[in-house]
């Protein structure tokens, strides 16, 4: 009888303090599970568009989403965004985690927009991104009003870099 175990633990994604890691296989997260102040990494390299929802951090402790081991590249070009967020609040995306990477994060070639913020997302951080070559607006924020009017407040970006950028009037 043999037992098989394969126990797969990237070293740069150790070296980051991650308590998750966005596998390059994987497009889409449900962070229903995540705690606050949980630190998800992804790792460098290039991939073509990440959806996460149900993030749910606190103001005291956000769930960080940070760049691993270099530059995250996102190259959207058959997608209506690079990065989206659904149903999600208190998090954070941080580009500057790597020290001497300035733009942790290079999103780019999306038909539509570079990061788009939908379904009452709210109170989350932007900072240190590239936007470059994208047909529309680098950030989406777009929802449907709630009664007590709460919904896409409490947020803030800091630091993009945007390049050739499409302008979406109207």
């Amino acid at each position: 009888m043999f037992v098989f175990c394969l126990v797969v633990i990237p070293v740069n994604a150790q070296d980051c303090g991650c308590d998750h890691v966005i596998g390059f296989d994987v497009d889409y997260i449900d962070g229903a599970s995540f705690s606050p102040g949980d630190v998800v990494c992804v790792p460098a390299g290039t991939r073509i568009q990440i959806v996460f929802e149900n993030l749910d951090g606190t103001l005291e402790n956000p769930i960080q989403i940070v760049n691993c081991g270099g530059q995250v590249v996102i190259n959207a070009p058959v997608s209506d965004f690079a990065i989206e967020f659904r149903n999600s609040e208190n998090f954070m995306v941080d580009g500057s985690f790597e020290s001497g990477i300035e733009y942790g994060f290079k999103l780019m070639n999306a038909t539509e927009k570079a990061m788009s913020f939908k379904n009452l997302t709210r109170y989350f951080m932007v900072t240190n991104i590239e936007v470059t070559a994208v047909n529309g607006p680098a950030f989406e924020l777009r929802d449907e009003p709630r009664c007590d009017l709460t919904a896409n407040e409490g947020f803030y970006i800091r630091d993009p870099m945007q390049m050739n950028i499409g302008l979406q009037v109207g």
